[in-house]
């Protein structure tokens, strides 16, 4: 199950130094795994559906087993934003000095693109990026086998059990490539708020991204967490998602959540027999919490 950092280590991208650097602001791409299509579009056939098995006596017929199936198209959206350096402030630099400086730009701009792909993921085309691809909320089941009401009311958030994985839920990158820029920077004309002109080199970030829930059973939502009087994550939140992942056939690899629910859920265990304070939970019956910034207070 190979990352997007897996990739660019592949591809020996520009960014892959850009993405290692920058990972604390992207924890998303560290865990989700990364699927290269040969172009931005991809149809699946999806089993949603399976027959009761049955037993028969001798002599006795049976009945005509069928699943169930639908098609589902997954897009990769472009994902594209132009860098832009005066060339004064590389102009008869040494070699090294330009590099460094064009490099910064890139970086901030890389980095921009990559906060996009994550916050897409939770926010999808309602909160997120209209241009962008649809996100979690958009693909899974929003049905009672699949989400928890916290009940909740104040600056609501939410909580995911996910299994990530191929033919599970992932990200998708379009024509076998990651996002990157081109390693020869341009010369050309840029102009200032005033609208007068100056001379830059320019570069693009490039790529095509998307997320692929192909089997919907593999994401568990609590939703309505707030922050007011009384409300909170609960442990009883918690116990209710997981098993509703166990009623599902579902084997969660990641919980994703905010740092405020993370530091809810720490609340709920106070201290221990020596009034210490309990250490942070990092996991929830052996599945490792992902805490991001990018996961909403306002649902």
């Amino acid at each position: 199950m190979l990352t997007l950092l897996d990739f660019k280590k592949q591809e020996e991208g520009i960014g892959h130094d850009i993405i290692v650097e920058n990972m604390p602001k992207t924890p998303e791409l560290a865990v989700f795994p990364v699927y290269p299509m040969d172009g931005d579009v991809m149809t699946l056939t999806v089993q949603t559906g399976i027959p009761d098995g049955s037993f028969r006596a001798y002599n006795e017929g049976v009945t005509e087993g069928k699943g169930t199936f639908e098609n589902r198209t997954f897009t990769a959206f472009p994902l594209d934003k132009k860098i832009s350096v005066d060339k004064a402030l590389v102009e008869n630099k040494k070699p090294a000095t330009v590099q460094r400086t064009l490099m910064a730009n890139a970086s901030a701009v890389y980095t921009g693109q990559m906060v996009r792909v994550c916050k897409q993921i939770w926010e999808g085309t309602t909160k997120g990026d209209k241009k962008g691809f649809p996100g979690i909320v958009a693909q899974y089941k929003a049905d009672d086998a699949h989400q928890v009401n916290a009940g909740d009311s104040t600056n609501k958030t939410s909580v995911y059990f996910i299994e990530l994985g191929e033919e599970k839920v992932e990200l998708v990158t379009a024509n076998g490539k990651t996002v990157d820029f081109y390693p020869d920077w341009k010369e050309g004309e840029s102009t200032d708020s005033k609208g007068n002109p100056y001379e830059v080199l320019y570069n693009y970030v490039r790529g095509g991204m998307g997320l692929r829930v192909a089997n919907r059973d593999c994401v568990v939502r609590i939703h309505s967490i707030g922050d007011g009087e009384g409300e909170g994550l609960t442990y009883q939140d918690m116990k209710t998602a997981y098993r509703k992942c166990l009623d599902l056939g579902m084997n969660p690899t990641h919980i994703f959540m905010n740092p405020r629910t993370a530091e809810q859920y720490w609340n709920l265990f106070g201290v221990d027999a020596d009034g210490k304070v309990i250490k942070m939970p990092i996991e929830f019956m052996n599945i490792p919490f992902v805490i991001t910034p990018h996961i909403s207070n306002a649902e």
